[in-house]
Formats: C-alpha cells, structure tokens, sequence
C-alpha cells in the first residue's frame, strides 16, 4: 500500500519538476538537469551535484511539493493509509487503564509523595 503512495507522490514530484524545469533552464541544460535529478544522490557525480546545486529550484521533494503544487500535495497526503487513533483497536499496542489486572488485587497504589519505594494504600481504578 505505501508503495502505490509513493508512486503517486513521485509523479507529482516529476510533474512539478518539469514544470520548474522548463521555467528556468534553456533547452541544452534540459537533459543534462533531468538526468541529474533522476538519479539518486549517492550516485550523482561531480558535474551533476553543481548542475542542482545551481539551480536549488529544481530540488524538489515529495516534503516540498506542497510548495510546487498544493493540490497536488493534498491528493497526495490524502492517499496515505489511515492508522487507528490508538493502538489497542488493531490489536496490537499498550492496553489502556483498567484493562492492566483483572484478577483480584489489581488495581493502582497511592505512593507517600510520590516515591514508589512508600507505598500508603491501593485502590481501583474508576472504570
């Protein structure tokens, strides 16, 4: 699911590059910034790096779109899967107050000023 997310994005983040790019470049450095914005940053060589570097416009990241197209940026985020509010619904996670013990003597301590090594009495939880 993340990876049909993903590639929505990218072809939001391509969209919005193309768009800067042919505002800002002429026709000759057009290849040249595309193939260096195509490939990925470890793998960039010197000319590519000063090529992006001098135009930062075109450093264009599914965390900026929303700068390039705001629109496009909401679809986006709109397509992003849609997580419980708290993590005992999926069945999974910390169980919340109350459900801790339910044998005899579960329940929560008073503590003398707060330091656990006093304890003054117990009670049970407000269910």
């Amino acid at each position: 699911m993340q990876a049909a997310v993903n590639a929505k994005q990218q072809k939001y983040v391509d969209a919005a590059f193309e768009k800067e790019l042919a505002k800002l470049a002429e026709e000759g450095q057009r290849a040249a910034l595309r193939d260096a914005f195509r490939t990925p940053a470890a793998k960039r060589n010197a000319e590519q790096k000063r090529l992006l570097a001098a135009n930062p416009n075109l450093n264009i990241s599914g965390g900026l779109l929303y700068q390039y197209n705001q629109a496009a940026a909401t679809r986006s985020r709109s397509c992003r899967p849609k997580w419980p509010p708290n993590g005992a619904e999926a069945g999974r996670g910390i169980p919340g107050r109350g459900e801790r013990g339910a044998g005899p003597g579960a329940g929560e301590r008073v503590f003398h000023r707060g330091d656990y090594r006093q304890p003054k009495g117990q009670f049970s939880p407000a269910t």
